[in-house]
Protein backbone atom coordinates (compact mmCIF):
# COMPACT_ATOMS: atom_id res chain seq x y z
CA UNK A 1 0.00 0.00 0.00
CA UNK A 2 1.22 3.56 -0.95
CA UNK A 3 1.79 5.92 1.92
CA UNK A 4 -0.06 8.91 2.77
CA UNK A 5 0.80 12.36 1.76
CA UNK A 6 -0.27 15.60 2.10
CA UNK A 7 -1.58 17.75 -0.82
CA UNK A 8 -1.27 21.64 -1.99
CA UNK A 9 -3.00 21.86 -5.01
CA UNK A 10 -0.59 23.63 -7.65
CA UNK A 11 -2.46 26.92 -8.74
CA UNK A 12 -0.09 28.81 -10.96
CA UNK A 13 -1.08 26.58 -13.89
CA UNK A 14 -3.83 28.43 -14.43
CA UNK A 15 -2.14 31.50 -14.81
CA UNK A 16 -2.44 30.84 -18.42
CA UNK A 17 -5.61 30.60 -18.95
CA UNK A 18 -6.32 34.14 -16.96
CA UNK A 19 -4.50 35.49 -19.90
CA UNK A 20 -6.93 34.75 -22.56
CA UNK A 21 -9.93 34.46 -20.51
CA UNK A 22 -11.77 37.04 -22.11
CA UNK A 23 -11.51 35.76 -25.81
CA UNK A 24 -12.59 32.19 -24.34
CA UNK A 25 -15.68 33.05 -23.03
CA UNK A 26 -17.25 33.33 -26.20
CA UNK A 27 -16.12 29.97 -27.55
CA UNK A 28 -17.11 28.32 -24.52
CA UNK A 29 -20.79 29.76 -23.68
CA UNK A 30 -22.78 27.37 -25.95
CA UNK A 31 -20.47 24.45 -24.49
CA UNK A 32 -21.38 25.57 -20.82
CA UNK A 33 -24.71 26.33 -21.24
CA UNK A 34 -25.37 23.12 -23.01
CA UNK A 35 -22.58 20.64 -20.69
CA UNK A 36 -22.21 21.81 -17.76
CA UNK A 37 -21.62 18.87 -15.42
CA UNK A 38 -21.02 18.40 -11.96
CA UNK A 39 -18.79 15.28 -10.36
CA UNK A 40 -18.37 12.60 -13.28
CA UNK A 41 -20.57 9.97 -11.99
CA UNK A 42 -22.73 12.25 -10.10
CA UNK A 43 -24.00 14.57 -13.31
CA UNK A 44 -26.88 16.72 -12.58
CA UNK A 45 -29.42 17.29 -15.49
CA UNK A 46 -28.64 21.21 -17.19
CA UNK A 47 -30.38 23.55 -15.44
CA UNK A 48 -31.71 25.25 -18.25
CA UNK A 49 -34.28 22.57 -19.58
CA UNK A 50 -35.06 24.88 -22.94
CA UNK A 51 -31.23 25.17 -23.93
CA UNK A 52 -31.61 22.24 -26.45
CA UNK A 53 -34.02 24.48 -28.23
CA UNK A 54 -32.17 27.27 -28.44
CA UNK A 55 -28.71 25.87 -29.18
CA UNK A 56 -29.85 23.61 -31.94
CA UNK A 57 -32.55 26.79 -33.89
CA UNK A 58 -29.87 26.19 -36.67
CA UNK A 59 -26.85 24.48 -38.18
CA UNK A 60 -24.42 27.76 -37.25
CA UNK A 61 -26.02 27.37 -33.60
CA UNK A 62 -25.78 23.80 -33.59
CA UNK A 63 -22.08 24.09 -34.97
CA UNK A 64 -21.25 27.33 -32.26
CA UNK A 65 -22.06 24.14 -29.60
CA UNK A 66 -19.46 21.80 -31.21
CA UNK A 67 -16.79 24.46 -31.40
CA UNK A 68 -17.85 24.97 -27.64
CA UNK A 69 -17.23 21.06 -26.95
CA UNK A 70 -13.05 21.70 -28.48
CA UNK A 71 -12.80 24.80 -26.40
CA UNK A 72 -13.87 23.28 -22.88
CA UNK A 73 -11.10 20.46 -23.94
CA UNK A 74 -8.54 23.10 -24.24
CA UNK A 75 -9.38 24.46 -20.42
CA UNK A 76 -9.55 21.08 -18.80
CA UNK A 77 -6.86 19.33 -16.88
CA UNK A 78 -6.43 16.11 -18.91
CA UNK A 79 -6.28 17.89 -22.51
CA UNK A 80 -5.19 21.38 -21.55
CA UNK A 81 -1.73 20.86 -22.30
CA UNK A 82 -0.66 22.35 -19.12
CA UNK A 83 2.05 21.12 -16.40
CA UNK A 84 -0.91 18.57 -14.87
CA UNK A 85 -2.18 17.31 -18.28
CA UNK A 86 -1.74 14.31 -19.36
CA UNK A 87 0.74 14.91 -21.41
CA UNK A 88 2.90 16.13 -18.54
CA UNK A 89 2.08 13.73 -15.77
CA UNK A 90 2.51 10.37 -17.68
CA UNK A 91 5.61 12.10 -18.76
CA UNK A 92 6.23 11.94 -15.26
CA UNK A 93 5.28 8.63 -14.67
CA UNK A 94 7.40 6.85 -17.20
CA UNK A 95 11.08 7.89 -18.25
CA UNK A 96 10.47 11.06 -19.80
CA UNK A 97 10.29 14.04 -17.45
CA UNK A 98 11.00 14.94 -13.95
CA UNK A 99 9.45 17.34 -12.01
CA UNK A 100 12.56 19.97 -11.87
CA UNK A 101 11.51 21.94 -8.69
CA UNK A 102 10.86 18.86 -6.67
CA UNK A 103 8.99 20.55 -4.28
CA UNK A 104 5.52 19.29 -5.13
CA UNK A 105 3.88 16.54 -3.52
CA UNK A 106 1.11 16.02 -5.92
CA UNK A 107 3.47 15.94 -8.97
CA UNK A 108 5.95 14.13 -7.51
CA UNK A 109 3.90 10.80 -6.54
CA UNK A 110 3.87 10.81 -10.15
CA UNK A 111 7.12 11.23 -11.41
CA UNK A 112 7.95 8.50 -8.38
CA UNK A 113 5.21 6.76 -8.86
CA UNK A 114 3.71 6.42 -5.52
CA UNK A 115 0.07 7.75 -6.63
CA UNK A 116 -2.04 7.91 -3.72
CA UNK A 117 -6.18 7.49 -4.42
CA UNK A 118 -6.92 10.85 -3.00
CA UNK A 119 -3.91 13.18 -5.43
CA UNK A 120 -6.38 16.05 -6.60
CA UNK A 121 -4.64 15.81 -10.05
CA UNK A 122 -5.33 11.70 -10.57
CA UNK A 123 -9.11 13.05 -10.09
CA UNK A 124 -8.72 16.06 -12.52
CA UNK A 125 -7.97 13.94 -15.19
CA UNK A 126 -10.94 11.00 -14.62
CA UNK A 127 -12.89 14.09 -13.95
CA UNK A 128 -12.12 16.14 -17.33
CA UNK A 129 -12.22 13.35 -19.53
CA UNK A 130 -16.10 12.21 -18.47
CA UNK A 131 -16.75 15.45 -19.00
CA UNK A 132 -15.89 15.49 -22.92
CA UNK A 133 -17.81 12.06 -22.47
CA UNK A 134 -20.88 13.40 -20.79
CA UNK A 135 -20.54 16.62 -22.94
CA UNK A 136 -20.66 14.35 -26.42
CA UNK A 137 -23.35 12.28 -25.34
CA UNK A 138 -25.67 15.06 -24.53
CA UNK A 139 -24.79 16.74 -28.25
CA UNK A 140 -25.55 13.00 -29.43
CA UNK A 141 -28.95 12.56 -27.71
CA UNK A 142 -30.03 16.58 -28.54
CA UNK A 143 -29.38 16.00 -32.41
CA UNK A 144 -31.73 13.43 -32.40
CA UNK A 145 -34.87 16.00 -31.87
CA UNK A 146 -33.29 18.73 -33.59
CA UNK A 147 -35.70 19.21 -36.16
CA UNK A 148 -33.95 22.79 -37.54
CA UNK A 149 -30.61 21.30 -38.02
CA UNK A 150 -29.66 19.96 -41.40
CA UNK A 151 -29.23 15.91 -41.70
CA UNK A 152 -25.71 17.26 -43.16
CA UNK A 153 -24.77 19.00 -40.13
CA UNK A 154 -26.17 16.22 -37.44
CA UNK A 155 -24.54 13.57 -39.34
CA UNK A 156 -20.93 15.42 -39.19
CA UNK A 157 -21.42 16.42 -35.27
CA UNK A 158 -22.87 13.09 -34.34
CA UNK A 159 -19.73 11.99 -36.24
CA UNK A 160 -17.48 14.55 -34.04
CA UNK A 161 -19.00 13.58 -30.74
CA UNK A 162 -18.47 9.92 -31.47
CA UNK A 163 -14.88 10.66 -32.04
CA UNK A 164 -14.64 12.52 -28.70
CA UNK A 165 -16.09 9.95 -26.62
CA UNK A 166 -14.03 7.21 -28.74
CA UNK A 167 -11.20 9.14 -27.49
CA UNK A 168 -12.20 9.96 -24.17
CA UNK A 169 -12.40 6.32 -23.49
CA UNK A 170 -9.01 5.53 -24.97
CA UNK A 171 -7.32 7.58 -22.47
CA UNK A 172 -9.83 6.40 -19.71
CA UNK A 173 -9.00 2.79 -20.14
CA UNK A 174 -5.28 3.23 -20.93
CA UNK A 175 -4.24 5.06 -17.43
CA UNK A 176 -6.98 3.39 -15.42
CA UNK A 177 -7.93 0.37 -16.91
CA UNK A 178 -11.26 -1.43 -16.02
CA UNK A 179 -13.24 1.77 -15.94
CA UNK A 180 -17.36 2.75 -16.44
CA UNK A 181 -18.42 2.90 -19.94
CA UNK A 182 -20.89 5.78 -20.66
CA UNK A 183 -23.00 6.33 -24.17
CA UNK A 184 -25.71 8.57 -22.58
CA UNK A 185 -26.14 11.85 -20.78
CA UNK A 186 -28.30 10.47 -17.87
CA UNK A 187 -26.83 11.23 -14.71
CA UNK A 188 -29.10 8.95 -13.18
CA UNK A 189 -27.82 5.55 -15.49
CA UNK A 190 -24.43 6.79 -14.94
CA UNK A 191 -24.44 7.13 -11.00
CA UNK A 192 -24.79 3.73 -10.82
CA UNK A 193 -22.26 2.36 -13.11
CA UNK A 194 -20.50 -0.19 -12.48
CA UNK A 195 -16.24 -1.02 -14.01
CA UNK A 196 -16.23 -2.45 -17.50
CA UNK A 197 -13.49 -4.64 -18.29
CA UNK A 198 -10.69 -3.61 -20.61
CA UNK A 199 -11.70 -5.68 -23.83
CA UNK A 200 -15.54 -4.40 -23.18
CA UNK A 201 -14.27 -0.89 -23.42
CA UNK A 202 -12.04 -1.48 -26.13
CA UNK A 203 -15.37 -2.96 -28.43
CA UNK A 204 -17.34 0.72 -27.53
CA UNK A 205 -14.56 2.46 -28.78
CA UNK A 206 -14.38 0.59 -31.91
CA UNK A 207 -17.55 1.02 -32.67
CA UNK A 208 -17.71 4.28 -32.30
CA UNK A 209 -14.75 4.91 -34.37
CA UNK A 210 -16.33 2.58 -37.30
CA UNK A 211 -19.54 4.68 -37.34
CA UNK A 212 -17.86 8.21 -36.78
CA UNK A 213 -15.75 7.48 -39.62
CA UNK A 214 -18.85 6.01 -41.70
CA UNK A 215 -20.08 9.85 -40.80
CA UNK A 216 -17.26 12.41 -41.02
CA UNK A 217 -16.27 13.74 -44.73
CA UNK A 218 -12.56 13.77 -45.85
CA UNK A 219 -12.76 17.41 -45.79
CA UNK A 220 -12.28 19.66 -42.12
CA UNK A 221 -15.59 21.84 -41.59
CA UNK A 222 -14.49 25.34 -42.60
CA UNK A 223 -10.83 24.46 -43.82
CA UNK A 224 -9.25 24.11 -39.83
CA UNK A 225 -7.68 20.98 -39.15
CA UNK A 226 -9.32 21.56 -35.34
CA UNK A 227 -12.31 19.62 -35.60
CA UNK A 228 -12.60 15.25 -36.50
CA UNK A 229 -12.65 14.50 -39.99
CA UNK A 230 -12.64 11.00 -41.15
CA UNK A 231 -9.21 10.73 -41.38
CA UNK A 232 -8.78 11.69 -37.66
CA UNK A 233 -10.85 8.91 -36.81
CA UNK A 234 -9.11 6.25 -38.70
CA UNK A 235 -5.79 7.63 -36.99
CA UNK A 236 -7.14 6.74 -33.80
CA UNK A 237 -8.64 3.77 -35.43
CA UNK A 238 -5.51 2.72 -36.31
CA UNK A 239 -4.13 3.30 -32.78
CA UNK A 240 -6.69 1.37 -30.96
CA UNK A 241 -6.03 -1.94 -33.36
CA UNK A 242 -2.65 -2.06 -32.57
CA UNK A 243 -3.25 -1.60 -29.29
CA UNK A 244 -5.94 -4.31 -29.37
CA UNK A 245 -2.86 -6.49 -31.44
CA UNK A 246 -5.06 -6.46 -34.39
CA UNK A 247 -2.03 -6.37 -36.35
CA UNK A 248 -3.30 -6.73 -39.53
CA UNK A 249 -6.54 -4.23 -39.17
CA UNK A 250 -3.89 -1.57 -37.76
CA UNK A 251 -1.76 -2.10 -40.68
CA UNK A 252 -4.87 -1.11 -42.93
CA UNK A 253 -6.53 1.78 -41.31
CA UNK A 254 -2.94 3.52 -40.86
CA UNK A 255 -2.28 2.68 -44.93
CA UNK A 256 -5.51 4.85 -45.25
CA UNK A 257 -4.33 7.87 -43.42
CA UNK A 258 -0.96 7.76 -45.05
CA UNK A 259 -2.02 6.99 -48.66
CA UNK A 260 -4.31 10.03 -48.32
CA UNK A 261 -2.82 12.84 -50.23
CA UNK A 262 -3.94 15.70 -47.55
CA UNK A 263 -1.08 14.59 -45.75
CA UNK A 264 2.76 14.43 -46.14
CA UNK A 265 5.41 15.19 -43.42
CA UNK A 266 6.68 18.34 -42.90
CA UNK A 267 10.29 20.01 -41.64
CA UNK A 268 10.87 19.19 -37.66
CA UNK A 269 10.34 23.20 -37.05
CA UNK A 270 6.50 23.07 -38.90
CA UNK A 271 4.77 20.06 -37.12
CA UNK A 272 3.07 21.93 -34.57
CA UNK A 273 2.62 24.87 -37.04
CA UNK A 274 -1.75 25.71 -37.77
CA UNK A 275 -3.05 23.58 -39.99
CA UNK A 276 0.44 21.85 -41.60
CA UNK A 277 0.16 18.95 -44.11
CA UNK A 278 1.45 16.25 -41.24
CA UNK A 279 -1.58 17.20 -38.43
CA UNK A 280 -4.17 15.03 -38.43
CA UNK A 281 -6.01 16.47 -35.67
CA UNK A 282 -5.14 19.54 -33.75
CA UNK A 283 -6.80 21.45 -30.50
CA UNK A 284 -7.03 25.10 -30.81
CA UNK A 285 -10.07 27.62 -29.89
CA UNK A 286 -10.47 30.22 -32.76
CA UNK A 287 -11.05 32.59 -30.18
CA UNK A 288 -7.71 33.05 -28.52
CA UNK A 289 -6.18 35.71 -29.86
CA UNK A 290 -3.87 34.72 -33.32
CA UNK A 291 -0.38 33.88 -32.57
CA UNK A 292 -0.56 32.98 -29.18
CA UNK A 293 1.55 30.42 -27.56
CA UNK A 294 0.06 27.09 -26.77
CA UNK A 295 0.19 25.91 -23.24
CA UNK A 296 2.43 22.93 -24.25
CA UNK A 297 5.09 25.99 -25.58
CA UNK A 298 4.58 28.31 -22.63
CA UNK A 299 4.71 25.51 -19.54
CA UNK A 300 7.48 23.30 -20.88
CA UNK A 301 9.45 27.29 -20.94
CA UNK A 302 8.51 28.73 -17.69
CA UNK A 303 11.42 30.17 -15.48
CA UNK A 304 10.44 27.88 -12.65
CA UNK A 305 11.80 24.92 -15.63
CA UNK A 306 8.41 22.62 -13.97
CA UNK A 307 8.36 19.53 -16.19
CA UNK A 308 11.93 18.54 -17.42
CA UNK A 309 13.42 16.26 -19.94
CA UNK A 310 15.75 13.80 -17.96
CA UNK A 311 19.18 14.47 -18.62
CA UNK A 312 19.69 11.11 -19.45
CA UNK A 313 17.17 11.13 -22.92
CA UNK A 314 19.68 12.63 -24.73
CA UNK A 315 21.85 9.69 -24.84
CA UNK A 316 18.96 7.88 -26.39
CA UNK A 317 19.32 9.80 -29.49
CA UNK A 318 22.10 7.73 -32.34
CA UNK A 319 24.87 10.75 -33.72
CA UNK A 320 23.56 13.56 -35.93
CA UNK A 321 19.97 13.01 -35.16
CA UNK A 322 18.15 16.15 -36.06
CA UNK A 323 15.50 15.90 -33.69
CA UNK A 324 17.80 16.32 -30.84
CA UNK A 325 18.59 19.50 -31.72
CA UNK A 326 15.47 20.67 -33.37
CA UNK A 327 13.22 19.61 -30.94
CA UNK A 328 15.30 19.99 -27.25
CA UNK A 329 16.84 22.89 -26.02
CA UNK A 330 17.81 24.60 -22.09
CA UNK A 331 15.28 26.39 -21.11
CA UNK A 332 15.65 29.82 -18.86
CA UNK A 333 16.65 27.55 -16.04
CA UNK A 334 19.14 25.55 -18.03
CA UNK A 335 16.88 22.47 -17.83
CA UNK A 336 16.23 20.38 -20.99
CA UNK A 337 12.94 21.54 -21.95
CA UNK A 338 11.11 20.10 -24.97
CA UNK A 339 11.01 22.52 -27.78
CA UNK A 340 8.79 21.47 -30.25
CA UNK A 341 6.44 24.03 -29.99
CA UNK A 342 8.37 26.86 -31.03
CA UNK A 343 6.10 29.69 -29.18
CA UNK A 344 6.46 30.35 -25.40
CA UNK A 345 4.44 33.61 -24.77
CA UNK A 346 1.60 35.49 -26.99
CA UNK A 347 2.41 37.80 -30.02
CA UNK A 348 5.28 35.83 -31.78
CA UNK A 349 4.94 35.80 -35.05
CA UNK A 350 4.00 32.14 -35.39
CA UNK A 351 0.93 30.11 -35.30
CA UNK A 352 1.04 27.13 -33.34
CA UNK A 353 -1.87 24.93 -32.43
CA UNK A 354 -1.69 21.82 -29.61
CA UNK A 355 -1.33 18.91 -32.13
CA UNK A 356 -2.62 15.56 -31.10
CA UNK A 357 -2.41 13.37 -34.28
CA UNK A 358 -0.08 13.50 -36.47
CA UNK A 359 1.27 11.34 -39.61
CA UNK A 360 4.40 10.69 -37.90
CA UNK A 361 2.57 8.14 -36.04
CA UNK A 362 0.64 6.37 -38.31
CA UNK A 363 4.11 5.13 -40.00
CA UNK A 364 5.24 3.94 -36.74
CA UNK A 365 1.88 2.24 -36.08
CA UNK A 366 1.99 0.78 -39.57
CA UNK A 367 5.67 -0.54 -39.45
CA UNK A 368 4.92 -2.42 -36.07
CA UNK A 369 1.70 -3.93 -37.40
CA UNK A 370 3.46 -4.67 -40.45
CA UNK A 371 6.90 -6.00 -38.30
CA UNK A 372 4.56 -8.27 -36.12
CA UNK A 373 2.85 -9.86 -38.94
CA UNK A 374 6.58 -10.99 -40.13
CA UNK A 375 6.54 -8.20 -43.12
CA UNK A 376 9.70 -7.26 -42.15
CA UNK A 377 10.46 -6.04 -45.68
CA UNK A 378 7.79 -3.36 -45.09
CA UNK A 379 8.07 -2.57 -42.31
CA UNK A 380 11.48 -1.39 -42.19
CA UNK A 381 10.47 1.29 -45.13
CA UNK A 382 7.95 2.34 -42.74
CA UNK A 383 10.83 3.37 -40.07
CA UNK A 384 13.06 4.59 -42.23
CA UNK A 385 10.54 7.18 -43.83
CA UNK A 386 10.73 8.56 -40.10
CA UNK A 387 14.36 7.78 -39.72
CA UNK A 388 15.40 9.37 -43.06
CA UNK A 389 13.65 13.00 -41.93
CA UNK A 390 15.71 12.81 -38.86
CA UNK A 391 19.29 12.76 -40.93
CA UNK A 392 20.12 8.91 -40.03
CA UNK A 393 21.12 6.04 -41.68
CA UNK A 394 18.32 3.76 -43.42
CA UNK A 395 17.70 0.54 -42.31
CA UNK A 396 17.56 -0.43 -45.26
CA UNK A 397 21.28 -0.06 -46.17
CA UNK A 398 22.72 -0.45 -42.18
CA UNK A 399 20.83 -3.44 -41.63
CA UNK A 400 18.71 -5.32 -44.28
CA UNK A 401 18.44 -8.66 -42.72
CA UNK A 402 17.28 -7.30 -39.39
CA UNK A 403 15.33 -10.38 -37.34
CA UNK A 404 11.89 -9.61 -36.74
CA UNK A 405 12.22 -8.67 -32.63
CA UNK A 406 15.57 -6.17 -32.90
CA UNK A 407 13.01 -4.67 -35.39
CA UNK A 408 10.67 -4.16 -33.12
CA UNK A 409 12.88 -2.47 -30.53
CA UNK A 410 14.28 -0.31 -32.90
CA UNK A 411 10.72 0.88 -34.07
CA UNK A 412 9.73 1.55 -30.50
CA UNK A 413 12.79 3.60 -30.14
CA UNK A 414 11.89 5.40 -32.87
CA UNK A 415 8.30 5.57 -31.19
CA UNK A 416 10.33 7.38 -27.79
CA UNK A 417 11.94 9.19 -30.01
CA UNK A 418 9.65 11.14 -32.30
CA UNK A 419 6.59 11.23 -30.12
CA UNK A 420 8.30 12.33 -26.87
CA UNK A 421 6.06 14.13 -24.44
CA UNK A 422 3.29 14.00 -27.04
CA UNK A 423 -0.32 12.97 -25.42
CA UNK A 424 1.17 10.08 -23.21
CA UNK A 425 2.72 7.37 -25.93
CA UNK A 426 5.97 6.64 -24.08
CA UNK A 427 4.17 5.76 -20.82
CA UNK A 428 1.38 3.74 -23.20
CA UNK A 429 4.11 2.17 -25.13
CA UNK A 430 6.00 0.80 -21.73
CA UNK A 431 2.63 -1.01 -20.80
CA UNK A 432 1.68 -2.09 -23.78
CA UNK A 433 4.78 -3.60 -24.55
CA UNK A 434 5.13 -5.27 -21.30
CA UNK A 435 8.17 -3.51 -20.84
CA UNK A 436 7.41 -0.91 -17.90
CA UNK A 437 8.31 -2.93 -15.05
CA UNK A 438 11.44 -3.60 -16.59
CA UNK A 439 12.48 -0.22 -17.72
CA UNK A 440 11.10 2.15 -15.13
CA UNK A 441 12.43 -0.37 -11.95
CA UNK A 442 15.88 0.31 -12.85
CA UNK A 443 14.90 4.06 -12.91
CA UNK A 444 12.98 4.36 -9.65
CA UNK A 445 13.47 2.24 -6.99
CA UNK A 446 10.43 -0.07 -5.86
CA UNK A 447 8.37 0.33 -9.05
CA UNK A 448 6.04 -2.61 -9.73
CA UNK A 449 3.61 -3.70 -12.02
CA UNK A 450 0.80 -2.35 -10.18
CA UNK A 451 2.28 1.17 -10.51
CA UNK A 452 1.36 0.84 -14.30
CA UNK A 453 -2.19 2.27 -13.45
CA UNK A 454 -3.42 4.95 -11.67
CA UNK A 455 -5.91 4.56 -8.79
CA UNK A 456 -9.69 5.06 -9.10
CA UNK A 457 -10.01 8.24 -7.75
CA UNK A 458 -10.83 8.48 -4.20
CA UNK A 459 -14.11 10.40 -3.82
CA UNK A 460 -15.40 8.63 -7.24
CA UNK A 461 -15.25 6.04 -5.32
CA UNK A 462 -17.08 7.50 -2.01
CA UNK A 463 -19.63 9.00 -4.13
CA UNK A 464 -20.51 5.83 -6.59
CA UNK A 465 -22.14 2.64 -5.11
CA UNK A 466 -20.99 0.25 -7.49
CA UNK A 467 -17.84 1.90 -8.43
CA UNK A 468 -16.49 0.08 -5.04
CA UNK A 469 -13.09 -1.70 -6.27
CA UNK A 470 -9.31 -0.22 -6.29
CA UNK A 471 -7.06 -1.10 -8.32
CA UNK A 472 -4.22 -3.15 -6.78
CA UNK A 473 -1.82 -1.49 -4.88
CA UNK A 474 -3.78 1.45 -3.57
Amino acid sequence: MKTKSIYTIPSDWRIFFLKYISQILIGLSCALLLFSCEELLDVEPPRNQVVSEKVFASDETAEATAKGLYADMLSQAAFGGTHVSLLALTGLSSDELFYAPGDEPTMMQFEENTLMADNPLVLNLWSSMYQSIYSANLLIERLQTASQVTSETKKQLRGEALFIRAFSHFYLVNLFGDIPVFTTPDYRENSTASRTEISVVYFQIEEDLLEAQDLLDNTYPHGDRVRPNKATATALLARVYLYMEEWEKAENQASIVIDDTNYGLVDFNSITLSNNKEAIWQLHSSSLVANSATNEGYYFNLPSGYNALREEFLNEFEPNDIRKDEWIRLDVSSFLAPYKYKVSAPGANRSEYSTVFRLAEQYLIRAEARAHQNKLGDAIADVDVIRQRAGLALIADSNPGIGQQDLLDVILQERRLELFTEWGHRWLDLKRTGRATTVLSVLKSGFTKEDELYPIPQEELNNSPNLNDQNPGY
